[in-house]
């Protein structure tokens, strides 16, 4: 299993961050690398969504099952079915009061690649190769959305 964590500090309210990161239909307008998010089902604190991105410039697709809790400013989810090189994927969004005004937001994955991803994308033929492919993807799209949430949150 492999893991990210990638954070931010904004200078707005908590509940403002919560609501953009709570708010998946308004991400293909905020995100980059979204292309689209498709509504499957939604239910109090429960969301499963399709999500269309694109992953080190390869437009992909998976199903991201989300469950919200507003109390503590977070959201858990879950891939399944996930990307194409993965067995698995889980994270967490969290979005954290400081005590001097603003907030920090984290953004957590962890996932596991599958044992054989031949043919699954162009370039990747060994689950270590897989791995790299996975970093550099959640590196570059977290860091361009945690970017672009401080940005709306902070305007």
């Amino acid at each position: 299993m492999k893991a990210t964590i990638h954070s931010i500090l904004c200078h707005a309210p908590t509940n403002t961050v919560y609501g953009i990161i709570s708010n998946s239909a308004r991400w293909p307008d905020i995100f980059e690398p979204c292309i689209n998010v498709e509504p499957l089902e939604k239910k109090d604190g429960y969301e499963i969504i399709r999500v269309t991105a694109e992953v080190n410039n390869v437009e992909m697709q998976w199903v991201s099952h989300r469950v919200l809790n507003e109390e503590i400013y977070g959201i858990d989810f879950e891939t399944n079915p996930p990307l194409p090189l993965l067995k698995s994927m889980q994270g967490r969004w969290r979005v954290v009061p400081m005590e001097e005004g603003g907030c920090l937001l984290f953004l957590e994955h962890n996932f596991q690649v599958k044992d054989d991803v031949t043919g699954l994308v162009e370039g990747v033929t060994t689950p270590d190769q897989a791995v790299d492919f996975m970093l550099q993807a959640l590196h570059r799209n977290s860091t361009k959305e945690l970017n672009s949430i401080k940005k709306l949150a902070e305007s």
